[in-house]
């Protein structure tokens, strides 16, 4: 279980360190990170403290880049006296040692996963749950911001951290050897998938097939594996299109990625400090969730399709047909959230009303809203 939770993060972490390559330049995200917007936070104060921020993702990610962009933001937002130091490509900490790393104080702020974890995090999970989320990764963040008070947090302070926020990294689909247009064509393939995603491979009737993250390449090649459901930053970077050519959407989860605060260090923060770090949080992994996975999508079009990669739309009447296979993902989700006494069902509730409340807003406009109104309520006092 350690051994597939590992490989399961550093799948995560992977993804994370190749996807996305540019930001739309005018995207009020894009103002905000390189400081041409005006930065919405509240000042840091004067007093002098050490608030250190960390990840296991290489320092090459366009993931970092825009992470470091947003603490500049923060660097810039009075406290010249804070030294907020910042540690990447597990200096500190590997990937699957992030809520150690934020619960024990080796760091403050730490890039964390909390897809993989098995125990503790079933709310949370929910985005792994085909077919919940919305289709835009900037709707599904404020969402994912909206809800943590209620069933989020939580569990993230049962694990011994505060919860910060989530990136949402993206969409999976299906890469595959041959093309995949409904359920009868991936019977008996055997598909690689990480985290929760191996629950969807086996419900769509495919044998779901571990491989380590840095493997897939050779398995695919090799013919270990027929496919690999992942998103499509990490078949870019991991150049996956050189040896499966038919791409499938199918969008069925999000990926999710946390910031996991420590209580300690938080809590002896000035006021003016706390408040400033608690809405930074939500800015930027929704300025991330828009310049390293959103803008990303039209990049990884092209790079695909100049790869000479079918691109795959499942029609409406297939498409009901793997969702009607997600909704046996569903069931046993409920079901387990149920014998814990989870209110699994009004999450999913919160999450359709909130879905049609954001969907008719720009990626602007809720971008602007995380600015004016960021979520009270994720940490206690906050």
């Amino acid at each position: 279980m350690r051994h597939q939770l590992k490989t399961s993060l550093a799948a995560f972490a992977m993804t994370l360190s190749l996807g996305g390559f540019a930001a739309q330049a005018d995207s009020l995200a894009a103002q905000w990170l390189s400081g041409a917007a005006a930065n919405g936070l509240p000042e840091l104060g004067a007093s002098e403290a050490t608030f250190r921020f960390s990840s296991g993702i290489p320092t090459a990610s366009p993931v970092v880049k825009r992470f470091e962009e947003a603490l500049d933001v923060l660097r810039g937002a009075g406290g010249e006296a804070y030294d907020l130091p910042s540690f990447h490509a597990g200096t500190v900490h590997k990937a699957y040692e992030a809520f150690n790393a934020a619960r024990t104080g080796i760091s403050d702020f730490a890039i964390c996963y909390s897809g993989p974890v098995a125990r503790g995090f079933t709310m949370s999970q929910v985005t792994y749950v085909p077919f919940v989320m919305p289709e835009r990764d900037v709707v599904a963040a404020r969402i994912l911001a909206d809800l943590a008070p209620k069933y989020f947090a939580p569990e993230f302070e049962a694990a011994g951290v505060y919860y910060g926020s989530t990136i949402a990294a993206g969409h999976s689909h299906l890469l595959s050897r041959d093309p995949v247009r409904s359920l009868e064509d991936l019977k008996g393939l055997k598909i690689a998938a990480f985290g929760r995603e191996v629950d969807f491979v086996a419900a769509l009737g495919a044998t779901p097939t571990p491989v380590p993250p840095f493997d897939v390449y050779t398995a695919l090649q090799q013919g270990v594996i027929d496919g690999v459901f992942w998103t499509e930053p990490a078949f870019v970077a991991f150049k996956l299109h050189e040896v499966a050519k038919n791409l499938t959407y199918v969008g069925g989860s999000v990926v999710r990625v946390d910031g996991c605060v420590n209580r300690r260090s938080f809590d002896r923060l000035p006021d003016e400090a706390r408040g400033a770090i608690y809405e930074w949080s939500q800015a930027m992994a929704a300025a991330v969730t828009k310049t390293a996975f959103t803008d990303f999508a039209p990049i990884a079009n092209k790079i695909l399709t100049e790869a000479s990669v079918e691109l795959i739309e499942l029609d409406d009447s297939e498409r009901a047909r793997w969702v009607e296979a997600g909704q046996t993902v569903q069931d046993a989700w409920l079901a387990s959230a149920s014998e814990q006494g989870l209110p699994a069902e009004e999450l999913l509730a919160d999450i359709k009303r909130l879905t049609a409340f954001y969907e008719p807003m720009t990626d602007d406009e809720i971008f602007a809203l995380t600015l004016d109104e960021p979520v009270t309520g994720i940490i206690d006092g906050m």
